[in-house]
């Protein structure tokens, strides 16, 4: 019997989409050690940590949840000096799932206090619970930031957008007494 793994991979919101949309995962800029730790059945998350790769736009969301379809690394010739290898992945859900609401729930986040931490090699493996937990925040609409502008459009050229702020209770792992609440604005 196979064992499900669970996995991040580190990419910003402008690198995942096409991912998404393709139907395919690339990790480490490309890189193919990450991909073979992985085998058909895993899961996947993305964090993206910015809207732009090299940008300065924060983000600080998981932006899509996915599973390996097969066992094949194939790797692309894009240009002469980039060659990518990717997995195929069938995405589940995209949007965007805040990640402080959830920072003191998750067990591979060790320090609270420099969480990012955690994510300073580009890919990780977690635990099931953790990812479960990730996963129920994606289905629950209440835990989502959602955008104007949806989530397999890039966010160039948009003048606004909507975050939610998360009532005090989702912040300590609990359901919201009264709803969430919207603001307008940049973030």
């Amino acid at each position: 019997m196979v064992i499900r793994r669970y996995w991040i991979i580190v990419a910003s919101y402008e690198h995942v989409m096409p991912g998404v949309t393709g139907g395919f995962a690339q990790a480490g800029h490309g890189k193919r050690s990450g991909l073979a730790r992985m085998h058909a059945g895993d899961r996947i998350l993305y964090y993206s940590p910015k809207v732009a790769y090299g940008g300065n736009e924060p983000l600080h969301a998981f932006t899509a949840l996915g599973e390996v379809a097969d066992d094949e690394i194939r790797q692309l010739d894009m240009s002469p000096d980039f060659k990518p290898f990717r997995r195929n992945v069938k995405y589940l859900q995209t949007g965007m799932v805040k990640i402080w609401p959830l920072i003191n729930n998750l067990q591979f986040i060790r320090n609270k206090k420099s969480w990012g931490y955690a994510f300073r090699y580009g890919m990780l493996e977690i635990q099931h619970q953790d990812f479960e937990r990730i996963e129920q925040a994606f289905k629950n609409p209440a835990w989502q930031a959602r955008t104007n502008w949806g989530s397999k459009i890039s966010p160039a050229g948009c003048n606004e957008t909507k975050t939610l702020l998360l009532p005090d209770q989702l912040i300590h792992g609990t359901e919201p007494a009264a709803g969430p609440v919207w603001i307008k604005g940049v973030f």
